[in-house]
């Protein structure tokens, strides 16, 4: 292994200390949280998502909302299933067939994934007002800006 290709960095953001592989001195590959607290990979977050959206999903919506965001994903040629069992299977299975991956330039963030299901299975079913996904405001820092400059 060449030091010039992969070197550890320690870096502190906020409070939170994290230790970053990098793949040459321009780009980010992973980030490992090391503050303490509940943290889930990337394969963890996208896995532990899928089961507590379906879950919500069918415990919070009606037939009719779900009846309506079926007709909408089937015409993106998607469908989340006729049960939460069917669900959750097609959520599951999208996780192996495209895994999550975050978004060029930015870093993962473990704890803040691991948070955002925590949140997520918490809500009560009066609070979701919109599809589950981004109704959590930890959800929308999974993916943060890296902080280690780059290209």
């Amino acid at each position: 292994m060449n030091a010039r290709t992969y070197v550890w960095a320690k870096i502190w953001s906020g409070r939170t200390l994290a230790v970053c592989l990098l793949a040459g001195l321009s780009s980010v590959v992973a980030c490992v949280d090391t503050s303490g607290g509940r943290a889930v990979t990337a394969q963890e977050y996208c896995e532990e998502k899928a089961e507590v959206d379906c879950r919500k999903y069918w415990q919070c919506f009606s037939a009719i909302q779900r009846s309506d965001a079926e007709a909408e994903l089937a015409n993106q040629g998607r469908s989340l299933g006729t049960s939460q069992e069917q669900c959750t299977a097609n959520l599951l299975a999208a996780c192996t067939t495209k895994p999550f991956a975050c978004p060029a330039n930015t870093v993962f963030q473990e704890m803040t994934a691991a948070s955002c299901i925590d949140a997520l299975d918490s809500f009560a079913c009066d609070k979701l007002v919109r599809p589950v996904a981004g109704t959590a405001p930890q959800c929308e820092r999974v993916c943060t800006a890296s902080t280690l400059g780059g290209t």
